[in-house]
């Protein structure tokens, strides 16, 4: 056990993994099965893995799709366990038309963002991709400063320091920060997610989606 780096074992089965499933609470042993559906029905891909995780999987199941059929996946849908910075980065590099949400999508739908409650929430600061910046719900400026960077398990995390500029004359900064001025630790891949939900959201969107959940489950 110690050797496959696993605390538990399946006897009967001893590549399973412990993992949920069905939206069951219990733990137990099993499969993440994946699979790649065409519009008419037809499966092109399929796999079943061992990490519960669904968000590394994409990329391999639309390669698998690829190998299988000799031909390039132009157009992927998926739900919101396939949303990530990562598999957003990954179809814009691939030139992919994706539609996946991410997991607080439905708030972002439902307009939880725009209540009064939620008004300097991050999802309502506008970047402005020309020169880099992003402007407040009071329509001041935060200013870029300085890029870090944190490394995890699945990629290395590149985010941005926005500052803003005009937050001591604004008489609403103690709602919207208990500091001097506002910041904003943005993902650098940040854009790539704003821009998937405005697509979804989207008469084209929501119809790709549909068409998604038909397929899927029917």
């Amino acid at each position: 056990m110690k050797a496959e780096g696993k605390e538990k074992i399946n006897l009967t089965d001893r590549d399973a993994n412990h993992m949920k499933g069905g939206g069951s609470k219990d733990i137990r042993p099993g499969y993440n099965c994946q699979a790649a559906v065409t519009e008419s029905g037809i499966i092109v891909a399929a796999e079943a893995v061992t990490e519960a995780n669904d968000r590394n999987q994409l990329k391999s199941v639309i390669e698998l799709a690829e190998a299988n059929t000799q031909e390039k996946v132009k157009e992927v849908a998926a739900d919101c366990g396939y949303g990530s910075y990562a598999n957003y980065e990954y179809l814009e590099e691939r030139g992919i038309d994706g539609y996946i949400p991410d997991d607080r999508f439905q708030q972002y739908k439902s307009g939880a963002y725009k209540k009064e409650e939620n008004r300097y929430h991050t999802t309502n600061f506008t970047y402005d991709a020309a020169s880099d910046r992003y402007v407040c719900p009071e329509g001041k400026r935060l200013l870029y400063r300085k890029t870090g960077t944190e490394k995890t398990a699945s990629r290395q995390l590149n985010h941005k320091v926005y500052k803003g500029t005009e937050c001591g004359a604004c008489q609403k900064r103690s709602l919207c920060t208990k500091a001097k001025v506002r910041e904003l630790f943005m993902d650098i891949c940040e854009p790539l997610l704003q821009k998937m939900r405005e697509k979804l959201t989207s008469d084209e969107g929501r119809r790709k989606y549909f068409m998604r959940q038909s397929s899927v489950y029917h």
